[in-house]
């Protein structure tokens, strides 16, 4: 997302995420990543991620089973525009509990809780705060989902927006 004023803001976007789990557990996991947002108005990046997260589960044994909570802490760099290139601090907090409702095949659908904040290491500040909810739906392929939510953007001293945000899963 651009940063520099209400004109700038991005309506909408097109994000391209990868990761690879190099080590993951029951309770921790450790990946490195890249993350792509496209300007779908204008034709431009609007903003490019590569880093590394560790994440975990701080309380795997006292969370009931029916749902799980998830603190990821990422270290990367951003790009935004020429000149504005600047490390980064995210830490992501996730809330999931399965969906009962439905299920496909013996996979259930969930409902998901994110937010994530950005800390940039240049300016000493936080710069976003981002707040997503939404229903995770099994695709009758194996390792496919659909995700559909709605996502709060809060650029520090800029303006808000809220995005409809469909997503296709896929692990492997």
């Amino acid at each position: 997302m651009r940063e520099s004023g209400a004109n700038n803001v991005v309506r909408s976007e097109i994000v391209t995420r990868g990761e690879v789990d190099l080590a993951q557990k029951e309770w921790w996991r450790a990946l490195p990543f890249i993350e792509l947002r496209r300007d779908a108005d204008r034709g431009a990046w609007s903003r490019v991620e590569l880093g590394a997260e560790f994440g975990f589960k701080p309380f795997p044994n006292l969370i009931p089973p029916f749902c799980w909570f998830y603190v990821g802490h990422s270290l990367h760099q951003a790009w935004v525009s020429p000149g504005r290139d600047h490390p980064e601090w995210e830490i992501r907090t996730l809330f999931d509990f399965p969906f009962p409702l439905i299920q496909v095949g013996s996979r259930k659908a969930s409902i998901f809780l994110l937010n994530e904040y950005t800390y940039d290491f240049r300016r000493g500040a936080g710069i976003r705060n981002e707040a997503s909810a939404g229903l995770r739906v099994p695709l009758p392929l194996p390792r496919f989902s659909f995700l559909l939510g709605w996502k709060h953007v809060d650029p520090v001293h800029f303006r808000d927006m809220d995005q409809v945000e469909a997503s296709l899963l896929v692990e492997f």
